[in-house]
């Protein structure tokens, strides 16, 4: 009778060796996937801090620069497309107003790559606003715009001291292009021995170039909002100069003329006499001149 072969001490190991193998490679997938769901969440979780400390940055600045309650209700840093967004931003009134709000925004996008956070000065190729509420009251015989550029001045001196200094640091800022789209101003006024008038006036789009270049280095976060509001208190100067109440359109003028110039401003009010200029010039009608609320009221019955 034949007898079968007896098998090798290498024929009796392979199975074993083969188990122990194929449970380390399980053993190190688990690991491996383990690892990496947990670089996901990191990730994640890093993602969603720069997003909150950069909204906190933003409603810092705003209150530094305005000196006022500033928040913003949602920020979206765009890390592979190079666009980010943000909506809800709004800058109270000061203290002592009734009314909710000074300024709120709708939306915003900004243009730039990321990479540009590495350098000292971050460059934004363009921030386009849409949907600005202006909301223009006056309450116990004071404006909240007064109030409001009063801050900006004294945030405009703060700077002026800190230049040169060691404060002057931190990030800085150069916007190329601001695009402000379909800004909505509701005026409730009160003139000192007038009667209540309220007004809308809608401004369809401004531009401002370069914001931040009034210094080769950019200006800081606080300055750009500043500029930006400015801005748009220049606006209202100019669409409201035949129907605001005198009273008001002195005040306004007088106020915006204690800050401080900026040569961005002042190519943006040359914009705007250029535009004042164009509307004459084709035969534009005249605004309406200024009207109480109660004359305005009849009127439309």
């Amino acid at each position: 009778m034949t007898q079968d072969p007896a098998p090798n001490s290498e024929t009796r190991d392979s199975s074993p060796n083969k188990a122990m193998r194929s449970g380390r490679r399980r053993t190190f997938l688990k690991w491996f996937g383990g690892a990496v769901v947990m670089i996901l969440v990191a990730g994640v979780a890093a993602l969603l801090s720069v997003d909150h400390l950069a909204r906190l940055a933003i409603e810092s600045a705003g209150c530094r620069a305005l000196g006022v309650t500033t928040t913003l209700d949602q920020l979206s840093l765009g890390i592979f497309s190079n666009r980010s967004s943000l909506s809800g931003f709004q800058v109270a009134n000061p203290e002592g107003f009734q009314s909710s709000y000074f300024l709120r925004l709708d939306s915003g996008v900004l243009s730039m790559s990321l990479l540009n956070v590495l350098h000292e000065t971050i460059e934004i190729d363009q921030l386009t606003l849409s949907g600005i509420h202006l909301n223009l009251v006056r309450e116990a015989k004071q404006a909240n715009f007064s109030a409001i550029i009063a801050n900006s001045r004294r945030f405009e001196e703060e700077i002026a001291k800190q230049a040169g200094s060691n404060l002057a640091t931190g990030k800085h800022y150069l916007v190329h292009s601001v695009l402000i789209r379909d800004v909505h101003v509701h005026m409730d006024l009160l003139p000192r021995g007038g009667k209540l008038t309220q007004l809308d006036v809608p401004i369809e789009l401004l531009e401002l170039k370069d914001v931040g270049a009034e210094s080769s280095r950019g200006e800081n976060l606080a300055r750009i909002i500043a500029t930006i509001v400015r801005a748009l208190l220049e606006a209202v100067l100019d669409k409201g100069e035949s129907i605001l109440p005198p009273e008001t359109l002195e005040e306004l003028s007088g106020m915006l003329s204690e800050l401080k110039p900026l040569e961005t401003l002042r190519a943006f009010r040359n914009s705007l006499q250029e535009r004042r200029e164009q509307r004459r010039q084709h035969g534009e009608p005249g605004r309406r001149p200024f009207a109480p609320l109660r004359q305005r009221r009849f009127e439309k019955q």
